[in-house]
């Protein structure tokens, strides 16, 4: 189980990516055993659930000592790397298109437009995509 955990571990730190699920780890051991080592890094900060069955890489905030998104671009590029994973066609909301095209007001909010009535909950303490 140890040698799990460290491969685990491993994958993680030299991956672009920062959204998981289970399956990305098949190849590594039966699904009992993966999903036992992801719950033990939940409790250890180094994933974090964020819905769906999805999770992300999280680290500790080294001014206030919280736990946060280990993304560069925070939130946003953890939800639409979850929509990308789940196959949904998405698109920029109206706040965030605007900002991309030139606008000064910074959205405070993820919202995204997407294809069709599948609208999954992805949530990260306070952060929630909005769907418009």
């Amino acid at each position: 189980m140890a040698d799990l955990f460290k491969k685990i571990i491993h994958r993680i730190r030299f991956d672009v990516s920062c959204v998981y699920r289970a399956e990305d780890f098949g190849d590594l051991a039966d699904q009992d055993d993966i999903e036992r080592a992801l719950v033990q890094l939940v409790e250890l900060n180094v994933l974090w659930p964020i819905g769906e069955g999805f999770l992300a890489r999280v680290r500790t905030n080294r001014l206030t000592n919280q736990l946060m998104l280990d993304a560069p671009g925070g939130f946003e590029q953890v939800a639409h790397e979850a929509l990308d994973r789940l196959g949904i066609e998405w698109f920029p909301g109206t706040a965030s298109a605007a900002y991309q095209q030139g606008s000064n007001q910074i959205p405070a909010n993820t919202s995204v437009r997407v294809v069709g009535e599948f609208q999954p909950k992805i949530t990260f303490k306070n952060y929630r995509i909005i769907y418009e």
